[in-house]
């Protein structure tokens, strides 16, 4: 930005300052990630706190058109008014449901105008159940009971640990991830996790 303009222009500096102090934050954000995940793996441990589900995903999704998921997806939130809050770590989280929106988005293609929703809602048991689904080509039939294996990708040039890091998130919170075809004909990863308790506990 600054060699291709004109440094006197105050706006133009402005600008260059917001940008920077806007690449600080996706830095410190990135490392506190980072932080979490290394704790994660190595400890198998993650910090709990009782958090809003719509305000979760609300957050992923802003964080998401941050990085450009909604260039080739409209991205929508539904969350039904009962499905209150969840015992997660929320970096860990929305980790997780950046992960699913990113590999949604790749799916869905530039060529199309598609769709991602993130929807989330009470079960039948009372678990929260979290949905992120699309409107791309669906699952692989050849991987689809391998996704959630390291080193197992889709993608051309994907590594393959992507889905892992998730599956292990998931399941140490005590939840489960699965990949389900869509209503659509796209694919939905379905997580389900135990609610909060009123105390602000983990529910039994």
């Amino acid at each position: 930005m600054l060699d291709r303009t004109d440094l006197d222009d105050p706006d133009v500096l402005e600008a260059a300052r917001a940008a920077t102090r806007d690449a600080a934050a996706q830095t410190c954000r990135a490392g506190e990630i980072v932080r979490r995940l290394r704790d994660f793996v190595a400890r198998g441990e993650a910090t709990l706190r009782a958090e809003d589900v719509g305000d979760v995903l609300t957050e992923a999704c802003a964080l998401a058109r941050a990085n450009g998921a909604d260039e080739r997806a409209h991205l929508q939130v539904v969350v039904a008014a009962d499905t209150g809050a969840v015992m997660i770590d929320r970096v860990q989280m929305q980790q997780v449901l950046l992960n699913l929106i990113r590999n949604a988005a790749e799916a869905i293609g530039p060529a199309t105008s598609g769709r991602i929703t993130l929807a989330a809602r009470r079960d039948d048991d009372g678990r929260v159940e979290i949905a992120v689904s699309d409107t791309g080509p669906g699952p692989d039939p050849t991987v689809a009971g391998r996704l959630f294996l390291p080193f197992v990708s889709t993608k051309r040039h994907g590594m393959g640990i992507g889905l892992a890091i998730c599956h292990s998130i998931v399941e140490g919170h005590g939840g489960m991830i699965e990949c389900l075809p869509a209503p659509e004909g796209g694919a939905c990863f379905r997580i389900v996790l135990p609610p909060a308790a009123a105390n602000g506990r983990r529910a039994a």
